[in-house]
């Protein structure tokens, strides 16, 4: 299947000024899929109760080298099952600290198996 093909609803879902539901395609919905597997939290979706990571319960812990590789192993882990379209090559974790809080910020760098394309997905988890 080609990415340009890759159409739907827009993440985080949002609204056209006329009211209708905002729709994505390409890359953009792609990441969108990529984001919305890790933010979901695994027994969040209830026909789908593998479906997402254990990321969510890493903003319960402490933000120590542990944690960011079990971050790290579940994102790959679930890209890989629920995403076949791309090939994850790396995911870094790293908390920081700003005036808003303190976040836990993931990048995954991955491949489009149909094109070789290299890209990547920044995501921000506000922490506890």
């Amino acid at each position: 299947m080609a990415l340009v093909e890759t159409k739907g609803l827009a993440f985080p879902i949002s609204f056209s000024p006329l009211g209708h539901l905002n729709r994505a395609s390409g890359a953009t919905k792609l990441k969108g899929n990529m984001s919305q597997i890790i933010l979901t939290a695994v027994g969040e979706r209830l026909m789908r109760p593998r479906f997402g990571t254990r990321g969510t319960k890493a903003v319960f812990r402490k933000t120590d080298e542990v944690t960011a590789a079990l971050l790290q192993s579940t994102v790959v882990e679930s890209l890989t099952m629920y995403e076949p379209r791309v090939q994850v090559v790396q995911v870094d974790v790293w908390p920081e600290d700003r005036p808003a809080g303190r976040f836990l910020l993931i990048r995954v760098g991955y491949r489009l198996r149909s094109s070789g394309e290299f890209s990547t997905v920044d995501l921000e988890v506000p922490l506890v």
